[in-house]
């Protein structure tokens, strides 16, 4: 369900295009600590619901098969009781009510990226949340949603947000370049795109 609330915005001091300071962020091994430049902020949201459930879904594994959803970011151990893949559904962006496809998973994760749930209006332009790296600004794309199958899910969050922001045809080239990865794109104007991968998922 889209979120169509119109909200005040922070007033940002400074231009949004990046000038490349996030580059300079620090990995320090030694401490498992990062450092990071002069107003720089790093916000784990795209990632951190995926960490968490491939952690839960590592600590059941002890007890059998495990499925941990994070809110639609899905961690998978083993197959169920009957021996049979877990059974996902993809909800179709531009109708909730339906459901696109059914993908079946033995293991790994899987991850949808949208602009169709997290979005706004500022000065009467549409906004949402994927930021384009390369400008600092809501990726301008064609793609409304897309859904990976990687071999964890934090793998599949960052896979799905890339195939947002680089657009349908830069996107799916991109995820087929990946042959560990798998995904499912739907376009602005309706279509559904598989790569190659994809296949092998889909419940037909």
């Amino acid at each position: 369900e889209a979120i169509s609330s119109i909200g005040t915005l922070p007033t940002r001091s400074a231009d949004p295009t990046p000038d490349g300071r996030w580059r300079a962020i620090e990995r320090k091994s030694s401490t498992r600590s990062i450092q990071l430049p002069g107003n720089v902020r790093i916000d784990l949201g795209g990632v951190a619901k995926g960490w968490a459930a491939e952690r839960a879904a590592r600590k059941l594994s002890i007890l059998g098969a495990a499925l941990v959803d994070a809110s639609g970011d899905i961690a998978l151990n083993g197959l169920r009781l009957d021996g049979q893949a877990w059974p996902i559904g993809v909800t179709d962006p531009l109708n909730p009510d339906r459901q696109l496809d059914l993908i079946m998973i033995e293991q790994g994760g899987v991850a949808t990226s949208g602009r169709d749930y997290r979005r706004w209006q500022r000065n009467g332009q549409w906004q949402h949340h994927i930021i384009d790296p390369r400008t600092g600004l809501p990726a301008q794309t064609d793609v409304i949603s897309a859904t990976v199958i990687a071999p964890t899910v934090h793998q599949a969050e960052v896979a799905a947000k890339a195939a947002v922001i680089l657009g349908s045809d830069k996107g799916l080239s991109w995820l087929e370049e990946h042959p560990h990865y798998a995904g499912l794109l739907v376009l602005e104007d309706g279509r559904v795109l598989y790569s190659a991968q994809m296949y092998q998922y889909l419940w037909r």
